[in-house]
Order: C-alpha cells, then structure tokens, then sequence
C-alpha cells in the first residue's frame, strides 16, 4: 500500500493512536464522524479524507448555515455578521491595496460565502476603482442583486475560472477547506495577473489548537508552513502580519513546527483535561462558556456528551446578548455582576487572552478556567473563596 503524500512530495505521517472526537462544522453544528490526522516533516497537518468523510462534507457545505438567523433560539448563531472580523481584514486589504498607489484593479475573493467581505470593501473604498468578483464553489450567496456592484462568478468543475485575471486574489479563511492544495494553489496562480497579490489568511494552530476539532478545516498550518508551501508553489512572500488575530496567520516572521509526538500528546491531554474538568463540576450550578465560536462550540458540545449543564455563553459583543446559541441564553462580560449564579466559566482561548480573561473575571469573584499549552494542562484561576 503507497503511502499519501503531501504536497511537498514527502510521505504523510498517521498518527495512530489519535482520533479527534468530538468535532463540530465551522458553522457550529455538530458533526458526527471522528478524523484520522497526518502529518508532514514539513509541518502540515491534515485530516484524512476517506470517501465517507468527504461525503458528510458535502452534505454539510450544500446546507451552510452561516446566515441562518437565530433570534427564535434556532442555532447556530450568525457569528461572522455580529463579529468584526471582515471589517478588520478589509481595512488591512484595503490597506495594502492603496499603498500600492493603482488608480483601477480587478479583486477576486476566492471562497466569498456570503460576501461580508466583498461588501466591507465595497463600503470603504473611495479612492480606487475596483471591480470586484467573488467565487465560492461551496456556498451560493444569498440576497444578491446585480446593482450592488460585485460580480458572482458560477461554479466549475475544471480549475479554470472562465479564464479571467485578477489583480488581487483573497483567500480568507479559504485555504484550510480545500481537499486538494496543489490543484487549489495551481488555480490561483493561474488566476493572478503577473505581479498580482494574494490575501491568506488561515487559523493557525501553533496558537489555536482548537482548530483540529473543526470538521472541515481539512489541512492546519503554522507560519513556517504556510510559507513552506507557498514557496513550493511559486508564490513569493512579500508579508506575514500577525496584528488582524492573535490565532490566525495573515499574509513578522516566526518559526513555528508541529511534530507529531506534540500534536498527539497536546491535543490528547487538552481533550482528557477538559473532560475530566466538566466531571468535577458535574454537580455545579452556574457553568458559563465563554465566547461561541469554535473552541466554545467545542466544549459546549463536551459538556452535552457528559450529560453537564451549561446555564449561559458569555460574549463581548454586545450585539449578541439576548440571542440564544444551542438554545442556551448569551450574556456579555459587563452584565456578569447582574446575573445571578455564574460561579465557574470555561476559556478556550489561547492563552494570552485566556489568562487576562481569567483575571477579569476573578475581580468580579468568579472562578475560570482555561488550557494551557505550555505547561500541557488545565489552569484554574479561584476566587478569594475558592472554587465553589
């Protein structure tokens, strides 16, 4: 039997003794199968895709949820319309389009969903006469009209986008769905006026290490990955920028590699960690989750497999709070001191932001905890009183 290859050409590594469980879609539902991970010397990491796997793949990206309203408690929540994130990273685009002093140019997101992003840039460029186009071979965008000034290109089957050039190319939290690198990345090279830019941006695991329980986040990179690959491909880096998420890569340099031993052994102990964590607070009143993204997803989804009840989300963005997510009522941080019975909140994040959640949280006599990946364990932060 041959063994899989990546797309540098070396051989995958299985890691035999792990398998991811749970795991949820990046849209929040749950997902029912476990994933096989492989990794390379190269330091991609990537989830086996058996012919099941990528059928429940399908079935989940042709019923993409990421708009479904949830004011009646219907999950999931419309996360990427409440959170800032496209705007952040239109801004940081945008940015790098002006420097570069063009009167007109054409700009293409590769994996546009349902245009935030095309939308962002359309509402803050004044200055550059853009024509923009969006393409997604997953997603069909919804409440489209040909007057709002963006392009929607069909889906193909060959990896030839109608033959089309394009200035800018973005692929924004594209990159780590695809099931074919090599083919993708060939595509967009194709796609790319000479001296044309491309826009990465993908989760990156060396600080969120959450990402391996997305479904279909099929490869993870570091930044010394992403820009191994890249290089292999024929792309030059011009810039890798940290500033838009601390988890995320956006193309400072560091130099970060994923062995094998240490994504067994992290992502083991995270996941037992965890779950030993939720049984000791089994008989607790008042668990809270923070935040209802993935890694909140994550542990939510931990918490109903164990039978434990979690009594509210926590979010910073206000415009969240009276919604429900998985029918469970979200609060903000400042509402806190006037709710009653919050006694323990669970942190996914990384852990900078965790440990200074962690603390705000403390003055306000609640006790937290949160993973941390240096020491390989489970940090808990008490109140004056202990852990209730």
């Amino acid at each position: 039997m041959n063994k899989a290859k990546c797309v540098c050409s070396a051989d995958l590594e299985f890691v035999s003794s792990f398998s991811v469980a749970p795991l949820i879609f990046s849209d929040l539902r749950d997902f029912e199968l476990r994933a096989e991970i492989l990794v390379c010397i190269c330091g991609i990491v990537q989830k086996r895709l058996s012919h099941q796997y990528l059928t429940h793949l399908e079935k989940l990206y042709g019923s993409y949820a990421a708009s479904t309203d949830s004011k009646t408690g219907k999950s999931p929540l419309p996360v990427l319309v409440f959170g800032s994130k496209h705007e952040l990273i239109s801004k940081w685009i945008f940015e790098e389009i002006t420097n570069d002093k063009t009167k007109s140019a054409t700009f293409l997101d590769w994996g546009c969903g349902n245009l935030n992003l095309l939308t962002k840039i359309k509402e803050m460029n004044k200055h550059v006469e853009l024509t923009l186009f969006g393409y997604d071979k997953y997603m069909s965008p919804i409440n489209i009209c040909e007057s709002n000034g963006i392009t929607l290109l069909p889906k193909v089957t060959d990896t030839k986008i109608q033959n089309l050039k394009f200035d800018y190319i973005s692929l924004i939290h594209t990159l780590e769905h695809v099931t074919n690198l090599e083919v993708e990345l060939a595509s967009i090279f194709f796609a790319l006026e000479d001296f044309g830019k491309v826009f990465i941006q993908v989760p990156n695991l060396a600080t969120n290490p959450y990402d391996l329980y997305v479904a279909d986040h099929v490869f993870h990179f570091t930044p010394e990955s992403l820009s191994n690959l890249l290089s292999s491909q024929g792309f030059e880096i011009l810039k890798m920028d940290m500033r838009i998420s601390q988890s995320d890569n956006s193309l400072k340099n560091q130099r970060d590699r994923v062995f094998k031993n240490d994504l067994e052994i992290n992502s083991r102990v995270m996941k037992e960690s965890w779950v030993s964590a939720l049984k000791s607070l089994n008989d607790q009143k008042g668990l809270a989750i923070y935040g209802i993204g993935i890694a909140g997803s994550w542990i939510h989804r931990l918490s109903r497999d164990l039978g434990i009840k979690v009594s509210y989300f926590i979010d910073d963005n206000e415009l969240s709070a009276n919604y429900t997510f998985n029918k469970i009522p979200i609060i903000t941080f400042e509402s806190l001191r006037e709710v009653k019975g919050v006694q323990n909140v669970l942190i996914p994040f990384d852990i900078t932001l965790a440990m200074k959640k962690s603390k705000e949280l403390r003055q306000i006599g609640i006790s937290s905890m949160f993973f941390n990946p240096h020491s390989n364990s489970l940090e808990l932060c008490h109140t004056e009183s202990g852990m209730k």
